[in-house]
């Protein structure tokens, strides 16, 4: 739970102090080439997190590294980061940071899981449809799973519609169950 509290608290900040959306974009893709380099460089990983290396030696790792890599603001919010001991948190800071990001963008992300996986026609008529109904930008990430049958499941800001054939048996089954004869 603290996790969650700390990573909203740092990415919020993050995005108030962005004028544009153009910024808002660039720290996006910063958080995540750094978070992606984290992942490739256990070693670089297992130093910054070290609790036993010094805030100063982290630091001067992060300024040798990557000064001429990343934006300014972003290179002193990892400062504050290891300043404040919240380094450790910096992949959910980077999940939260996208997720208000994408709010503040006006992007509506929703995963569409389906069986099989769909062509660009059908993704592309339920994107529209999703663009009509919210208003936004509206960016679909397909999953593929083969146990909801048939059908189709969207999930979208905390929301769940879920119209698989999974589920459509599920009640079939529950109604049969409890109808009296």
């Amino acid at each position: 739970m603290i996790a969650k509290g700390v990573s909203l608290r740092y990415s919020k900040a993050l995005v108030d102090i962005a004028t544009n959306p153009e910024q808002i974009k660039s720290h996006l893709l910063a958080l995540e080439e750094f978070v992606g380099i984290l992942e490739t460089i256990p070693k670089l990983k297992e130093l910054l997190f070290d609790p036993h290396l010094s805030t100063l030696t982290k630091k001067s790792i992060l300024q040798r590294l990557f000064k001429d890599r990343l934006d300014e603001t972003i290179l002193n919010f990892l400062f504050v980061l290891i300043e404040k001991n919240r380094f450790k948190y910096i992949v959910d800071i980077r999940k939260e940071y996208h997720r208000l990001a994408k709010k503040r963008l006006g992007i509506l992300e929703v995963r569409l899981l389906t069986a099989v996986s769909v062509s660009d026609i059908p993704q592309e008529k339920v994107r529209i449809k999703l663009q009509k109904t919210y208003q936004k930008e509206v960016e679909i990430q397909n999953v593929v799973n083969p146990d909801i049958v048939g059908g189709m499941i969207l999930i979208m800001d905390h929301q769940i519609f879920d119209n698989s054939v999974k589920k459509r048996l599920a009640k079939l089954k529950v109604s049969l169950l409890t109808a009296k004869v």
